[in-house]
């Protein structure tokens, strides 16, 4: 993938009281097809992720973890523009 043509988010899932740092499975979902683009764990020592998503689509970022709600967020990419970095 071109560095011009894709959006990167990235991240830290952590504990939303202790701010503590967790490990979670991280799945980026093209919401007009219902297909999984893009499956990982967050780091469990740091809880850091990383996904990257081509532009061009509307995509459902959902994060879990076992005995936590889940977490999901929305990205909206037109196809024209450039690199882009997002930190969540």
């Amino acid at each position: 993938l071109s560095s011009k043509v894709v959006l990167l988010v990235k991240g830290i899932v952590s504990d939303g009281e202790s701010k503590q740092p967790i490990g979670g499975a991280i799945k980026g979902t093209d919401n007009a097809t219902g297909e999984v683009v893009s499956e990982q764990e967050a780091n469990s020592a740091d809880g850091q992720f990383l996904v990257v998503l081509p532009r061009g689509k509307n995509y459902n970022i959902t994060v879990t973890s076992p005995g936590y709600l889940f977490y999901s967020d929305n990205f909206s990419l037109p196809k024209e523009g450039q690199f882009e970095e997002f930190e969540k």
